[in-house]
């Protein structure tokens, strides 16, 4: 679903209507993420949580596409309150934007 999601959002952007980017950009990032975390559950280990790799999905495709790094590390741990998740969203943002 993310690269269905994606290819739409690509066809959004090139129209001449407004529509906006934030939220397609999370849904593209969080489902593909979250599909990454189910191939490494199965591969790797069962303890590995998906949601996880969703939410670093969405912040490493939000920093890529947005490149506003503070504000998209505070949006995302707020929103979730996983505080635990801090310092792998800082580290995933700061890689996505170099």
């Amino acid at each position: 679903t993310g690269l269905v999601f994606f290819f739409l959002m690509t066809l959004t952007l090139g129209v001449a209507i407004p529509s906006g980017v934030f939220m397609p950009t999370f849904l593209i990032g969080s489902s593909l993420g979250g599909a990454a975390g189910l191939v490494f559950q199965d591969w790797i280990s069962d303890e590995l949580s998906p949601s996880i790799f969703a939410l670093l999905g969405a912040a490493a495709l939000l920093s890529g596409v947005q490149r506003t790094t503070v504000s998209i590390c505070v949006i995302l741990v707020e929103g979730t309150g996983a505080v635990k998740t801090l310092i792998p969203v800082i580290v995933t943002v700061v890689v996505a934007r170099f």
